[in-house]
């Protein structure tokens, strides 16, 4: 199947650095790599980690950059320069707001499941209106004011390759402030299926020993303690051991939390 993708990209003039690039991604298993658990990056190697860090940003800059130019070259709209700056002022009070519970007061939206009607009304804002304006904002203050411009000076290839790299850094901002509103939202809390983040450890004997990294690709490092600076034991032991065991998480216990209000 790969060879047979290597074909058609090479025929359609695809540049073969390009292809390199996809092919490698190809081999990770972008899906299986992009939604593993906190339990499986634990047993990543420190190349794979490096590359699931790189695969997961550059999927989310194509995306939004993707998003971004079909706004600009398929939505007719005219600039509004005090439409601009208040959208400006919003998203970047929002944002700000969002850090604030979260970095300041330590607060997630949905940590409890107490869904109160204003949770909901909170949740349902910053998903649907928050999100999207952060993506639309720059095609709407970039693209869409600069456009015949950028035509006039550049050609439609300039142009594109200009909105393009432009859109990629507009992109990495809106990665940061995403990670912040949905560590806000915590949809992890709600979620049956996901491994709570909190230390995970493995009991040797009468032990009990907390997995930390791989060191290579078939080591794991342990230590006697949640953290390595902390810890005064420290063991290396086989991948298949850990495979082998059982592995216990250190969960919070959501039911003594406070409720959360806004």
């Amino acid at each position: 199947m790969l060879d047979v993708a290597k074909t058609i990209f090479t025929y359609a003039g695809i540049p073969g650095a390009v292809i390199a690039i996809l092919s490698t991604i190809i081999k990770f298993g972008p899906l299986t790599f992009l939604t593993s658990t906190n339990l499986e990056k634990k047993l990543y190697s420190k190349e794979k980690k490096v590359a699931h860090v790189m695969l997961n940003g550059l999927v989310q800059i194509m995306l939004y950059t993707s998003i971004m130019l079909f706004l600009t070259y398929f939505i007719e709209a005219e600039y509004n320069e005090t439409l601009g700056y208040v959208w400006v002022i919003v998203v970047i009070f929002i944002h700000l707001w969002v850090l604030w519970n979260v970095e300041i007061r330590g607060k997630k939206l949905l940590f409890t499941g107490k869904y109160r009607t204003v949770n909901i009304i909170v949740f349902l804002f910053l998903l649907f209106f928050f999100v999207p304006s952060s993506i639309a904002m720059p095609a709407y203050l970039v693209g869409i004011k600069n456009y015949s411009r950028l035509v006039s000076d550049l050609d439609k290839l300039g142009t594109f390759i200009a909105l393009s790299i432009g859109y990629a850094f507009f992109s990495l901002l809106c990665m940061s402030m995403f990670k912040a509103v949905f560590n806000y939202i915590d949809l992890k809390s709600i979620n049956p299926n996901y491994i709570n983040e909190g230390p995970l450890y493995i009991w040797l004997e009468t032990e009990k020993w907390y997995i930390h990294r791989a060191t290579d690709k078939n080591r794991i490092l342990l230590g006697n303690s949640s953290t390595l600076k902390d810890s005064s034991k420290y063991k290396f032991i086989d991948r298949s051991v850990i495979l082998g065991s059982t592995i216990y998480t250190e969960k919070d216990t959501v039911e003594e939390a406070p409720e959360y209000r806004i």
